[in-house]
């Protein structure tokens, strides 16, 4: 929190000089790569909906006949965890269904719009930004001091832990679609050209690289997740 405020700070003492001409200017750049990004983010989105709905399809599959070969017909306590499990994926699959459509919706507003037209609108996009600078910066510290506050280490230990094997567990589903993730990741990758990124995906399990070589599995502990997060606060 305390290098986005710095950030903001940044920005804040970089665009006080910007006049009305400046913001012209600057806005006049951006469109193109404005267009190019909502485009992007808006595929970047439906290919993650697109996979997060087969998780789903896929542990409900999981669930039914878990219950199928149960041995009594009572719900045991793993049977309710995985239906709320279920239904908090559902309820992200909704919202971002929702911003999904507004980003579409969005977006083709603005590629319908004049060249001069895009040009104002991000020009009083940049405008009120630079206004909201101060706010910013004002809530994120009172944002961070509620956190040191309320957030003592023991605290932070159990959130990070609990939040960590929630991540873990979801790689793990989305590393059993990774058929579908294939397309997806590579096009991902393709757009970034970035070495590191892949490597983190790949180091994830989630992309294999076409001309990759086999490498020699390292041994590790039985039991031991390779994704192990909490390892140094346990």
């Amino acid at each position: 929190i305390s290098q986005v405020r710095e950030l903001c700070k940044s920005l804040k003492y970089a665009t006080s000089d910007m006049d009305a001409s400046m913001r012209y200017d600057i806005a006049s750049y951006f469109v193109p790569e404005i267009e190019e990004l909502m485009s992007s983010i808006t595929n970047f989105g439906l290919g993650i909906q697109d996979v997060h709905q087969k998780v789903i399809e896929a542990t409900c599959q999981t669930r039914e006949y878990n219950l199928k070969n149960a041995k009594t017909k009572n719900r045991t306590l793993k049977h309710i965890l995985i239906t709320k499990e279920i239904l908090y994926m559902k309820s992200f699959d909704d919202r971002l269904g929702v911003i999904l459509s507004y980003l579409i919706q969005e977006r083709e507003g603005f590629v319908e719009q004049p060249a001069s037209e895009k040009v104002r609108d991000i020009s009083r996009q940049i405008e009120q930004l630079v206004d909201e600078i101060p706010f910013t910066i004002h809530k994120l510290q009172t944002f961070s001091n509620i956190l040191q506050e309320k957030l003592d280490l023991e605290s932070f230990k159990f959130c990070f832990t609990v939040a960590s094997s929630l991540i873990s567990e979801l790689l793990e589903k989305y590393k059993m679609q990774k058929r579908s993730l294939r397309h997806f990741v590579g096009q991902l990758i393709s757009q970034l050209q970035n070495e590191n990124i892949e490597d983190c995906l790949t180091q994830l399990g989630l992309f294999e690289s076409p001309d990759a070589k086999p490498k020699a599995t390292p041994k590790q502990d039985i039991g031991k997740s390779p994704l192990d997060l909490t390892e140094e606060f346990s």
